[in-house]
This record gives C-alpha cells, sequence and structure tokens, in this order.
C-alpha cells in the first residue's frame, strides 16, 4: 500500500465564505480559546493542522462519542500490555505494527486530530450568553445563529494567509479522495484473513491491524470533510489569526533564508522545522501531544526532499 500522497499546492485564494479578516492574538487568549485549529508549516508547501479542543467541547450526549472512547480505551490498554509483555512474540508485534504504522502519511495524523464535525458543540451567543448546540441543533437554524468564530492560529512570518488557504484546500481535498479509497481496501481486506481464526495459537494479528487502519482511514476522511467544511462555511466564521510568540520563534529561525517567503510560495521547497525549533514551538502552543506525529512529519518530508536536519 503506497503511503505517498502527491500534494498540489496551489497559492490561489479559495472561496471566500470563510472570514478573511486576519488579526492577531495575544498568548493569553490563545491558551484560554475552548476550540481552535493550529496551522504548524513542517515544509514550505505543507502544513500540518491540529485541531485542539478542551473535553466541555465534546459532546458527550453522542452515543458514538461514547462508544468511540471506550474503544479507544479498551485498545489503549490491550496494546499497553503488548508493548509490556515479556513475551518474543508479543513483542515482535508491536514492533512490527509500529514500524507499519510509522510509514502511514503524516498527514493522516494531522486530519485525525480534526473530529467529526458531529462530535463538536457549536458555541452560539444569544443575548451575550454562550450556549453550546449540538450539530443537529445548530445546523437547523445556522443562518439565523450567532456562533462564536474559530480562530485557526498560523505563523504569518513564513506562512501568508493566501498561501495557508491553498495548503489547507491541498489538505482536504487530497484526504477526502484517499483516505475513502484506503478506507474500503483495508475493509476488504479483513476476509482475506479470516483463515488465520481457525488457528487457535495464532492471533489474526493482519485482520486486526486492517480493521484498524479502516478506523484510522475513515476517521481521516471525516476530518477532512470538516475542515473542508469550517473553511469553505461562513456559518463557522473561522478567523485566520497570527500569533505573535508563535510567528516570532520561526522568523528568528529562519532569518534572511525566508526573506519575502510569506508572500510567495514559488522556489524550492524547503523544510521549515528542527527538533530545536519544534521543541520551542510545542512549549509556546502547549500542544506536547502531538509532539511524535510531527516528527514522523518531519522525518518523512526530510526523507523527500533529500535533506538532513
Amino acid at each position: 500500500m503506497s503511503t505517498k500522497i502527491s500534494w498540489r499546492l496551489g497559492c490561489r485564494w479559495l472561496s471566500h465564505n470563510s472570514v478573511s479578516v486576519q488579526s492577531s492574538s495575544s498568548q493569553q487568549l490563545y491558551v484560554k480559546d475552548p476550540i481552535k485549529l493550529i496551522a504548524i508549516p513542517i515544509t514550505t508547501h505543507r502544513v500540518f493542522v491540529y485541531h485542539k479542543h478542551s473535553p466541555s467541547i465534546l459532546n458527550v450526549r453522542s452515543k458514538m462519542v461514547k462508544y468511540e472512547t471506550k474503544l479507544i480505551d479498551k485498545v489503549s490498554q490491550t496494546w499497553n500490555k503488548l508493548e509490556k509483555s515479556p513475551r518474543k512474540f508479543n513483542r515482535k508485534i508491536v514492533a512490527s505494527v509500529s514500524s507499519l504504522l510509522n510509514q502511514t502519511p503524516w498527514t493522516e495524523d494531522s486530519l485525525n486530530t480534526v473530529p467529526s464535525e458531529n462530535y463538536i458543540m457549536k458555541r452560539v451567543k444569544e443575548n451575550d450568553e454562550e450556549r453550546l448546540l449540538t450539530f443537529e441543533e445548530w445546523f437547523k437554524n445556522a443562518d439565523k445563529l450567532n456562533a462564536r468564530p474559530v480562530h485557526l492560529y498560523y505563523p504569518e512570518s513564513v506562512c501568508s494567509e493566501t498561501q495557508l488557504r491553498g495548503q489547507l484546500q491541498a489538505l482536504w481535498t487530497q484526504g477526502l479522495q484517499y483516505h475513502k479509497k484506503h478506507t474500503w481496501l483495508s475493509l476488504l481486506g479483513i476476509p482475506l484473513t479470516l483463515p488465520l481464526v481457525l488457528v487457535p495459537v495464532v492471533p489474526n494479528v493482519p485482520g486486526f491491524y486492517l480493521l484498524y487502519r479502516a478506523y484510522r482511514n475513515f476517521k481521516a476522511y471525516n476530518g477532512a470533510k470538516h475542515l473542508k467544511s469550517l473553511v469553505e462555511n461562513e456559518s463557522h466564521s473561522l478567523v485566520f489569526t497570527d500569533l505573535l510568540q508563535y510567528s516570532t520563534i520561526l522568523q528568528n529561525d529562519h532569518a534572511g533564508g525566508l526573506a519575502g517567503m510569506s508572500n510567495s510560495s514559488e522556489g524550492p521547497e524547503r523544510v521549515l522545522l528542527d527538533e530545536k525549533s519544534l521543541d520551542r514551538i510545542l512549549d509556546t502552543l502547549e500542544i506536547h501531544e502531538i509532539r511524535s506525529s510531527l516528527l514522523k512529519a518531519l522525518k518523512q518530508e526530510n526523507l523527500r526532499l533529500g535533506t538532513h536536519k
């Protein structure tokens, strides 16, 4: 299964349905923001998008959310047991599966952070008070409700809003195509592993792996749909917001070398981060939970571009 995704990164404007007013934000406002998108430029042409939200925004009334949470907890416990198992066979399983997962495209990790639209409560303002509505409740009267804006934080020092819009479009367009296809391929492959069930001493690891891959691809597909909706649907009131502290880190790291890059995406594609700058960004944005995914992205992009950092 090929793990490469061919990205076409135009810098043209997308539909201007989303709010295109640029703003800047302080670190305090960023930290207090309960739901936000964070754009982390991996290269001059590609961006990792992280959807960060507080637990209070999750639609806990949804049965799907409850079932998925329980399932993830169960799978995590099983995986942790395998990792700590003294049996050599179990350790080999962990090593093999981990190796396969490290080869999946990092863009999948990015889209997996964007939950399905009906998993997140919508914040609306009525009579100077904020209410939380389910997606279904909000959708019925979306044109009449005053939705609270969702901020997309990005470093304007190395990536203009125009560039970012083009990169977001590439991310969701390729994501919709790629992950829909690979969801079905994973599901179609599961029946081929059923003969292993007849062997009681051998667990059906390929079957479980394909089931997990189907789940991950399906989540990434829904993440791509939600990302597209956030950018294109004006009811979401998406605001592109430059975060000064974040922007300064990249500006200082690439002083002179990336001059004018925020106004043009032409020229050779280059990796923008290394582990040192990445750690400063993680500290500033308080997003250490996605460090492994970003390191994976850096490794894959350095390999693709033939650079070493």
